[in-house]
């Protein structure tokens, strides 16, 4: 950073850039910005390649589990009231599968002592938020403050090319008609609209329905999707359904929509992603997954040798089923089912409830590389500095080819135990190549 100022000017026109930017949330009191990082955060380019490569196996390991017998029996290892056992069990009982799968996977990294990338989790549903670091670099760029190299980020025009091609080469339409699939109050309406704004430049036409709306509305007509007053759908792009609280508030509710949402997999209809895509990236399986061997890697995902030796050293953080009497593991993180902030804990919160522990893991925390140089962010539209800095990269790879589509920036002071933007430890963040 070139240029710094604590002044009311200066604070003003970073609330406003960052609105104008649309790096924010939406809420009850109108446009929240996100804090977001002004310093970016500089790699070599020998890691920035590992990184990648380390991404793309994964992703191409969870593509090809998803019709692999090895993950319906994993998943089954969980109890019946997880959301991945429900949805097993639903798409279990359809009498057939048409559904195509247009794959998008953020794989979220982070850099160890020892400059191994360590898979933090992997995101095969909801993977958003690129168009935040995307855009976010070009900010910083045109506010003049920094002259990096930025590692390349087309987030936002790859990951809505494999949508729009995908929806438009099933039935041969230019125009095809794609639905997010979205919560009835969502916040982070800005991301969803900077991939909706390039899909309508690209010729589809985008609307927005919520799993309850769907759930009683969506038809099967003639082996295809449809809805009233909309027509055929062509794709489903879910940007929620990841937490069984998403399926509605009580199970009677929920385990209609789950299996409202099984049958639309029927249909001759895109989905980002299918259930059993959704279900590579849950985190009992990624535990699961932490304990193969290179070979069995290279049998369940068709990797090459070299794919499967970067996939095990980045799985490679022992992790163990959560026992009720493990209560707290010294050097151990405990991962909840869910997903979102929130899920990860020291040691196991009180007044939790069984369903809420069914299926947790506890992992080994990673130490992870720390950046102590001079930092500085905006938070609440306020420039300040702050001290020893913690990075979480993710790295969205999409399509039948894993082929690279930008990437997602999360930093946090290393006190903090989260990246979550939503939460508000976390910051947007940008990468330079050296």
């Amino acid at each position: 950073m070139t240029t710094q100022s604590s002044s009311q000017d200066a604070n003003f026109t970073w609330q406003r850039a960052l609105q104008e930017a649309g790096l924010g949330l939406e809420c009850n009191r109108g446009f929240v910005p996100v804090s977001v990082s002004l310093t970016p955060w500089v790699l070599p380019r020998s890691y920035w390649n590992m990184a990648l490569a380390t991404a793309r196996a994964l992703s191409h390991l969870q593509r090809q589990l998803c019709s692999h017998p090895w993950l319906e029996s994993t998943v089954r290892e969980l109890p019946d009231s997880t959301l991945a056992r429900k949805l097993l069990e639903a798409a279990g009982i359809q009498p057939g599968l048409s559904a195509t799968l247009c794959p998008i996977n953020r794989q979220d990294l982070m850099l160890d002592t020892h400059g191994n990338w360590k898979l933090i989790e992997s995101n095969a549903i909801a993977a958003g938020m690129g168009p935040y670091s995307e855009r976010l670099g070009a900010l910083l760029q045109k506010q003049g403050l920094t002259e990096p190299e930025f590692a390349p980020n087309p987030a936002t025009a790859r990951l809505a090319d494999a949508l729009y091609r995908s929806a438009s080469e099933l039935h041969g339409s230019r125009s095809p008609l794609i639905v997010f699939v979205v919560e009835d109050r969502e916040d982070n309406i800005h991301d969803h609209n900077a991939l909706a704004t390039e899909l309508v430049r690209l010729g589809a036409r985008v609307e927005r329905r919520t799993l309850a709306q769907l759930s009683t509305q969506a038809r099967k007509q003639d082996q295809r999707l449809a809805m009233p007053y909309l027509g055929v759908i062509d794709a489903l792009y879910f940007r929620t359904g990841y937490n069984l609280e998403d399926y509605g508030p009580t199970l009677a509710v929920q385990n209609e929509r789950i299996n409202a949402r099984a049958s639309w997999e029927t249909c001759q209809v895109v989905m980002t992603p299918t259930i059993h895509h959704q279900l590579t990236s849950n985190k009992w399986v990624q535990m699961r997954l932490s304990q193969c061997r290179v070979d069995t890697l290279m049998a369940l995902g068709q990797l090459s040798l070299q794919e499967a030796i970067v996939a095990h050293l980045s799985l490679r953080t022992p992790q163990q089923p959560f026992e009720i009497e493990d209560t707290a593991k010294p050097g151990w993180l405990l991962k909840c089912q869910g997903e979102g902030g929130g899920q990860i804990h020291q040691q196991q919160p009180e007044n939790t409830s069984e369903d809420t522990m069914a299926g947790a893991i506890w992992m080994q925390a990673i130490e992870p590389q720390e950046r102590t140089d001079s930092f500085w962010q905006v938070r609440d539209g306020k420039l300040n500095s702050i001290g020893a800095v913690t990075s979480e990269l993710g790295l969205f790879h999409i399509g039948e080819d894993d082929h690279y589509a930008g990437y997602l920036v999360r930093s946090k002071p290393s006190d903090q135990l989260e990246c979550g933007v939503h939460r508000g430890h976390g910051m947007i963040d940008t990468v330079q190549l050296i």
